[in-house]
């Protein structure tokens, strides 16, 4: 009860200072005239203001006239209908994690919204796993059009100038944990030894606690408060933050006696109650030079040479023809199928049965010379599959065509591709005038496909794949679509 009067009247105090305080609109005044200030938390009415200032982001609205510029990137990644639902948005490697942020549906909207427009503005930026959380923290406070803002500038600075505030490669986040075990060892040395006594090491705990900027981890005005300087000084406060809960705890460190106690009191330090005064004033009483941390980086470094960040390019696809199958969201499950070098094209729609008819020659002729194509299938059960085929299609029945890149899938009711497995049959697609096959075993086969649009689907072991129409293996087909991709 004591240490919660005594952060409710911290707080109030602050309100009051902050109340009075002239804030300097130009990003490095404010963040040398108020930055012992801001050490000790920006009050909740100022955090909006203060955010945009010491970030640039405001200066870059400004000089760079970029109000408009966010409405035209929703238009110019989703077209000119805005998707209600987003389904899998880029998370830079980290997690998608509501429950501790609080967010409405509306914020999560605008959070999947945000990441889109980040990961396709910056496809060469492919690990900062705290993202996702940045950007929930942000919409608490701003807008979704100046939570853009904000990001948009972190990035452009941090690709700019030495800006260490975020990472960019999985390689730097990396390098950055395990230093936390060098800083450990030069401002904790007690505790530093007792944890390799009992053969303990730092990082996979401290790896948690800034993969997420301690979200989840500590109380959530106690994060807003390490978020501040977080956005005014950098990283540092992160190893600051990580030491102070090491010596406000060590008591109980130095009274463990074997490695499973000590793992789970460090899991669940940050968890404990605490005085936040008493955590951040202990934070900023570690001296960290910037030489010794570069110095102990750099040697972390050089020993991850050969590790490398994860690459997938980002691309929200602009589907040209409406699709009457599956809802728009599905695109995306998708288009992580594809084949990486199709996954920045638009699916483009080139037969529909309801307006095409249902000719078979029709609809082989409507596929000549493209690849790859995307078929997509509705049956009488109201089930919905279909094929990925990656070369042209043919009539002349021989020989079979397609490659491993093939593959079978089921969209309703459940999402799910079968591709080649590894050993089998490349058999993968047959053509004439009567039909097509797809996946043809010596027993069985994946999809087949006659002229009337009567067909059947069996297990084959080309793909592995489960009957694509559930437990009714054979069917009528109701609804024929195909696409291409431009």
């Amino acid at each position: 009860m004591i240490m919660e009067l005594r952060t409710s009247e911290a707080r109030t105090l602050q309100h009051d200072v902050w109340h009075k305080v002239k804030i300097p609109i130009k990003n490095r005044v404010a963040v040398q005239k108020l930055r012992y200030l801001i050490r000790k938390g920006i009050s909740d009415h100022k955090r909006k203001k203060m955010w945009l200032i010491i970030t640039g982001a405001q200066e870059n609205m400004k000089n760079l006239k970029l109000h408009d510029l966010y409405e035209e990137k929703l238009h110019q990644i989703f077209g000119e209908k805005i998707p209600r639902r987003i389904e899998k948005p880029p998370l830079f490697g980290g997690e998608l994690k509501y429950e501790p942020h609080y967010l409405t549906i509306m914020g999560e909207d605008a959070c999947k919204r945000i990441l889109c427009i980040i990961g396709m503005e910056y496809p060469d930026i492919n690990f900062c796993p705290f993202m996702p959380d940045l950007v929930n923290v942000f919409l608490h406070y701003l807008s979704e059009e100046n939570t853009y803002y904000i990001i948009h500038t972190i990035f452009s600075r941090a690709k700019e100038e030495e800006y260490i505030h975020i990472f960019l490669s999985l390689k730097e986040f990396s390098a950055f944990v395990k230093t936390f075990n060098d800083i450990v060892r030069m401002q904790l040395p007690k505790i530093w030894k007792r944890l390799q006594s009992l053969g303990i090491d730092c990082s996979p705990f401290a790896e948690k606690w800034f993969r997420h900027l301690f979200v989840d981890y500590l109380p959530y005005p106690t994060m807003l408060h390490l978020l501040d300087s977080f956005l005014s000084e950098g990283v540092k406060i992160l190893y600051r933050v990580g030491l102070a809960l090491l010596k406000l705890h060590n008591r109980e460190i130095m009274h463990c006696q074997d490695a499973s106690q000590i793992v789970n009191l460090l899991h669940q330090l940050s968890s404990q109650d605490f005085n936040e005064t008493k955590l951040m004033k202990t934070a900023f009483q570690f001296h960290l030079s910037r030489k010794h941390y570069n110095r102990y980086h750099r040697k972390t470094k050089t020993k991850l040479n050969d590790l490398i960040s994860p690459c997938d390019v980002y691309y929200r696809p602009k589907v040209i023809g409406v699709t009457n199958s599956f809802p728009d969201y599905v695109w995306e499950t998708i288009y992580e199928w594809l084949p990486p070098r199709h996954r920045i094209q638009d699916p483009s729609r080139i037969f529909n049965s309801e307006v095409s008819g249902y000719s078979f020659k029709n609809f082989l002729k409507s596929l000549s010379g493209y690849s790859p194509t995307l078929v997509v299938l509705r049956s009488g059960e109201g089930n919905v599959f279909g094929l990925y085929m990656d070369s042209p299609w043919n009539a002349k029945g021989n020989p079979f065509i397609g490659s491993t890149e093939s593959y079978l899938f089921t969209l309703l009711p459940d999402v799910e591709h079968f591709r080649w497995k590894e050993g089998q049959s490349e058999n993968f697609l047959y053509v004439d005038q009567d039909g097509f096959k797809m996946g043809v075993d010596e027993i069985n086969i994946g999809l087949h496909i006659k002229e009337d649009w009567c067909g059947s689907s069996e297990t084959c072991e080309i793909f592995e794949n489960k009957p694509l129409n559930g437990t009714t293996t054979s069917f009528t087909i109701t609804t024929i679509e195909a696409f291409i991709f431009n």
